[in-house]
């Protein structure tokens, strides 16, 4: 994969750090950003990532769906830890939970580019890991529960979650799975756009 394909999430809630992180990330990667956990959700179940820069204050409360989600939907991404001022005992749980470093946000670009040039020369796992429907279907049952979302919304999004999979994952052709769900390849890609 080029470096300029890279794709690189950025979820920070504080508009300066995310502009920062923003500017360097764009040089080395394709970037995609959201400034709270359910656009970060939105976006995680239907693009794959290989680098996910997420803030540690956002993501604590929670953590465990969280977990779970990014666990299932993207398993190969290195992550990163943003703190606006690191404190050991976050650091030290971030890393417990699987980041590979932090970053923060008075740090100069040449760190920030440096410590992210890292992250992305870096393979979190060996090999595709495989993922399961129920683990996914109770990823997002959990998500929609704690969100209240409505049963219609449900079934979208773990229709919508399962196709990327499908598609990103196991390198099925976009027509080829049109072909099977016998519809065309512009709705297809309609229905994965909404």
């Amino acid at each position: 994969m080029s470096r300029r394909n890279f794709p690189i999430l950025i979820m920070a809630e504080h508009g300066a750090f995310r502009e920062r992180l923003r500017s360097v990330a764009c040089e080395l990667g394709k970037v995609w950003e959201a400034g709270d956990v359910l656009s970060a959700l939105e976006t995680l179940t239907v693009q794959p990532f290989r680098l996910l820069l997420l803030d540690w204050r956002l993501m604590k409360n929670e953590l465990p769906a969280f977990e779970k989600l990014i666990d299932t939907l993207q398993p190969d991404a290195v992550r990163l830890a943003l703190f606006q001022v690191p404190q050991l005992p976050q650091v030290l749980a971030a890393m417990k939970w699987g980041m590979m470093d932090v970053l923060w946000a008075a740090q100069e670009v040449p760190d920030l580019r440096r410590t992210i040039l890292e992250a992305m020369a870096r393979e979190k796992k060996d090999g595709t890991a495989h993922q399961t429907v129920t683990y996914l279907a109770e990823t997002l049952a959990d998500h929609a529960v704690g969100h209240r979302t409505t049963l219609f919304r449900a079934r979208r999004d773990f229709s919508r979650a399962f196709l990327s999979q499908i598609l990103n994952r196991q390198g099925v052709e976009r027509n080829r799975l049109a072909d099977v769900m016998k519809v065309s390849s512009r709705t297809l890609q309609r229905y994965l756009a909404n």
